[in-house]
């Protein structure tokens, strides 16, 4: 029977901790629950490193160091200042002008063109605009900056920024910007809009503070700004490719740049603004200009201005990986199980605790992943386990010698028998029973001499 139990002792917590190891992945709260708790190195540097997990069932984590390397790059701001528009022939440019000026840029290039203006004419003719729009789908790698509000009315997203919404469901509950209406509203459509500044006081805290929003909400759809916008383009990727990620990331596709974060859809950046040249330029000394440029008006955000900055140092944050951590093999995970069914055997739960540990180095040392949920398994079926009882030595107390009949063993005699250590009985106690058992007998004396008169 007590070989009953000891077995059952190691094979039933051995058991449960092997059918968690096979029920893990199909349990999404335990899934996350080990991803919460896997405690690795590169965890502590978010800033700089970014652990990819894209399926958390397969246990699989990534670490990838995107710090920016910045170099320069060919992007410049442009200004569309009064000399360029005396060369293209009016002080207002026309869509037509527009036109113009667009199929000169993009002549042979295909670098980055941001116009941070809405490009809005509300009383134009419609050949010239269809003509603009038609030049406008041809350019590659353009971007068109709105201006937004927001008002709180409710209005439904606008017909020309269905296709610049990245998503309409978002997993991590990010505290964006909002909008709710574009003003001026852009005469022509575009593949690709981003909102270049919100109209109110936030935007000069946000200047202050040195965040860049990278994300705004209009209604459930999230929509990029100028910044993000021209990441797309650059990546010539399409705004759905984006990832936002719940630890705090963008990611431009799957290798592209990746941009760090805060709850409000905020990036960080280093400071500084380029000088914008006249965009006359672009027109007289095409050859002498940046393959990527930031076509700037006088009334352009200050967040717009500083594009031809952020842009270079935010597309040399291309990941780079470091190192990869995995579950070990069924077969490892089952052997680390047996080792400590077996220190459980031991009764001392400090020898099951130190062997924990030691795995849980063991592993992350050599880029694996030790799982807790089926060692929690186990220790916990082990302690609701009835444990055996252990033996104890029972000690026989040999009943007292009683003294043969007929003989009388004196006082003396009874104490030399008896072990030094042992105490003799009280003295006074004894001389109290010899008294009454002589006067007792004096007693019986005299009564029957007492019957023997009576009878003579």
């Amino acid at each position: 029977m007590r070989f009953l139990r000891s077995t059952l002792l190691f094979i039933l917590p051995l058991l449960s901790g092997i059918a968690a190891l096979f029920a893990l992945p199909f349990l999404g709260p335990f899934v996350q629950f080990e991803h919460s708790f896997f405690v690795y190195p590169e965890r502590f540097q978010a800033d700089t490193i970014f652990s990819d997990a894209r399926n958390p069932e397969s246990f699989i984590i990534t670490a990838a160091k995107f710090e920016s390397s910045y170099e320069p790059s060919s992007i410049a701001s442009y200004l569309v200042d009064e000399e360029t528009r005396d060369i293209l022939g009016s002080q207002d440019l026309t869509p037509t002008q527009w036109a113009y000026f667009l199929n000169h840029i993009s002549k042979g290039e295909k670098g980055l063109i941001v116009i941070a203006s809405p490009l809005s004419w509300p009383d134009a003719e419609e050949i010239p605009l269809r003509a603009l729009e038609h030049e406008v789908s041809q350019t590659q790698n353009l971007v068109i900056g709105l201006k937004a509000e927001f008002n709180e009315d409710k209005s439904p997203l606008p017909a020309h920024l269905e296709s610049s919404v990245i998503t309409r469901e978002i997993n991590t509950p990010l505290k964006l910007p909002e909008i709710d209406k574009i003003a001026p509203v852009p005469s022509i459509n575009a593949p690709l809009f981003g909102i270049s500044s919100i109209k109110g006081p936030l935007s000069e805290k946000w200047l202050e503070e040195g965040k860049v929003p990278m994300l705004v909400r209009w209604g459930k759809n999230i929509l990029p700004t100028t910044h993000l916008a021209s990441l797309i383009a650059a990546h010539q990727l399409k705004p759905s490719q984006v990832i936002i990620e719940p630890s705090g990331y963008l990611r431009l596709g799957e290798s592209g740049s990746i941009i760090k974060i805060n709850d409000e859809g905020m990036a960080i950046f280093p400071k500084g603004k380029q000088a914008a040249q006249s965009a006359s330029f672009i027109l007289t000394t095409p050859d002498q200009t940046a393959s990527s440029k930031i076509l700037l008006s006088p009334d352009s955000s200050e967040f717009d201005q500083l594009l031809s900055t952020h842009i270079p140092h935010a597309l040399s944050q291309k990941p780079t990986s470091l190192k990869t951590y995995r579950r070990w093999s069924i077969f490892i995970e089952i052997a680390f199980l047996i080792a400590l069914t077996l220190l459980l055997q031991t009764r001392k739960s400090w020898f099951f605790l130190l062997g924990v540990i030691v795995l849980i180095n063991i592993s992350i040392t050599l880029s694996h992943w030790f799982l807790l949920l089926p060692v929690l398994t186990l220790g916990l079926t082990f302690a609701l386990l009835p444990k055996p009882l252990t033996k104890t030595k029972k000690t026989k107390i040999s009943p007292p010698e009683e003294p043969q009949k007929g003989k009388q063993t004196s006082p003396t005699k009874k104490a030399a028998g008896k072990s030094p250590t042992t105490k003799a009985p009280p003295k006074k106690k004894t001389a109290k029973k010899a008294a009454k058992k002589a006067a007792k007998k004096s007693a019986r004396r005299k009564t029957k001499r007492r019957r023997g008169k009576k009878k003579r």
